[in-house]
């Protein structure tokens, strides 16, 4: 239900019937993949957790910095190029094929040759093999079949959806017994470079097309990959500047528990809203031509917080059982680092908007500069809290970077589409004060319980709090929709639903 509201909400205004409706069922399709992705990458997660150390997961958490950076610093957005392409022709193809082999080879290469000064940097001469072979992820993604962007562009996703859920599954049915067998971290690389290695395989046999290099049409993709891969390599220095910070300062255990937290914490942003840039540019395009692209925006982004909020303040308020549940008791330290860095993913929730109306309307630049503000703002801050107060400060840098990234992010959708500050504040009135009860009926429950002393307990914890939370959520939104006259949204269409299922069932 919250799924295919978020997409039949920002269609709505966004489009014709048929095209709002095929939105629709391309973001179900997208979000519901993700999801399951998720739901396999958290299974695998919650079984190598159990088998492997906290160490093992930090070893592996430095290599994949470097990864991070590097595949960042090469990153190509061509499907997304392709996608504004009516009809993409062979040599588009060859093009986007030849530039993915480049990238492959630069990857390569600047993985091999950062792994020995990263060794030294964190003074761990294990590093040196593992990054050469986590590398060979970032190169098979790049080879994916171009072709694949056919079936985007007629807002088919289920094959998409189709090969990624084959690669994770590939990952839970090779790393996990590879791990249970050795006990090495190289459980975990072997499955990172496992799930690519499949997608790849499986992109050209349901689309397939002959290897031809060219450079052909590169002039058509030149501009918007100059702004986007600036943006993605930006982004990245923002996203591990922390953690290749932090892994020179504290001990590696230490870090293997920062590391956890991010990856819990990423598992549902993940899942909802970074799978929906794709849709949305489907649904922003017609808007744009109509006029109609303020309309758009508030319902994205007002549904987008009602959906998302609940579920950052469930991860803060009971990261305690989180943590016990998903990684076990030895990663419990891990839960006050979840419970800092999920509060501040909540101020990040109106940025998302801006990478698809930038796409829409040209100003591509504007998402570079965005990560440009926050980049000057999340390094000066790491550096120096991070070396002063080690975790507790990396954190706070976090918070003062996306709270500046917020601020260029009103500022630039005001000057693209002419939507006001406060108006754009607006769409988050409702889930964001929605969230104040709940946060403090959980803040109540977590006190009035005794600490988790087993498995069992942990789950009859989350489940309490969950369904306390949940209601108080439910009730409060109710309560301030009716306040403000029940205008058109995600409670309405939820109402509508709940009606239609409780006659049918009548």
């Amino acid at each position: 239900m919250p799924q295919a509201g978020i997409a039949a909400v920002a269609a709505e205004a966004a489009a014709e019937p048929s095209v709002a409706s095929r939105t629709a069922l391309a973001a179900i399709w997208v979000i519901g993949g993700k999801m399951l992705v998720r739901g396999i990458d958290f299974i695998c997660l919650l079984l190598l957790a159990r088998l492997l150390t906290p160490a093992d997961f930090g070893l592996v958490a430095m290599a994949m910095t470097v990864l991070f950076v590097v595949e960042a610093v090469l990153e190509l957005p061509l499907a997304q190029a392709l996608l504004r392409v009516p009809k993409p022709t062979e040599a588009m193809f060859a093009t986007v094929f030849t530039l993915g082999v480049l990238r492959a080879v630069a990857v390569a290469v600047l993985m091999g040759l950062a792994a020995w000064p990263m060794a030294r940097f964190y003074e761990e001469p294990r590093l040196v093999p593992l990054i050469c072979a986590l590398s060979l992820a970032p190169v098979l993604r790049g080879l994916i079949s171009p072709r694949m962007v056919i079936f985007m562009q007629s807002f088919d996703f289920r094959r998409e959806a189709a090969i990624e859920i084959a690669g994770k599954s590939a990952n839970l049915f090779i790393a996990v017994p590879l791990a249970f067998a050795t006990q090495s971290y190289w459980a975990l690389a072997v499955g990172t470079v496992t799930t690519p290695f499949v997608m790849t395989v499986l992109s050209y046999c349901l689309a397939p097309m002959r290897p031809r290099l060219t450079l052909q049409e590169w002039a058509r993709f030149k501009d918007i990959v100059g702004w986007s891969s600036a943006a993605q390599f930006i982004s990245a220095i923002n996203w591990q500047f922390d953690r290749i910070v932090l892994g020179r300062l504290i001990d590696i255990v230490s870090f293997g528990r920062y590391a956890m937290a991010n990856t819990l914490n990423d598992l549902p942003g993940q899942a909802l809203v970074a799978p929906l840039t794709r849709p949305l540019l489907a649904a922003f395009a017609p808007a744009a031509q109509k006029g109609t692209l303020i309309q758009a925006h508030n319902r994205t982004v007002g549904t987008l917080a009602l959906v998302t909020t609940p579920i950052f303040i469930c991860l803060a308020f009971l990261a305690k059982p989180i943590v016990h549940i998903a990684v076990g008791t030895k990663w419990l330290e891990a839960a006050p680092i979840l419970y800092w860095i999920a509060l501040a993913q909540l101020i990040s929730l109106p940025t998302v908007a801006l990478y698809p109306l930038a796409m829409t309307l040209d100003r591509m630049r504007l998402v570079t500069f965005r990560m440009l503000v926050e980049f000057c703002m999340m390094v000066p801050a790491v550096a120096v809290l991070a070396y002063s107060f080690g975790v507790a400060g990396a954190i706070g840098a976090r918070f003062l970077a996306v709270s500046a990234s917020l601020v260029f992010c009103l500022t630039a959708v005001r000057g693209m589409i002419g939507l006001s500050i406060a108006g754009q504040l607006a769409n988050l009135r409702r889930p964001y004060l929605a969230a104040v009860p709940m946060a403090a009926a959980l803040w109540f429950f977590e006190r009035a319980l005794s600490p988790d002393s087993s498995l069992l307990d942990a789950v009859l914890h989350l489940l309490g709090g969950g369904l306390i939370g949940g209601v108080t959520y439910l009730a409060a939104l109710l309560l301030l929709w009716r306040l403000e006259g029940s205008p058109p949204g995600l409670e309405e269409l939820g109402l509508r639903r709940l009606r239609s299922l409780t006659a049918r069932f009548a």
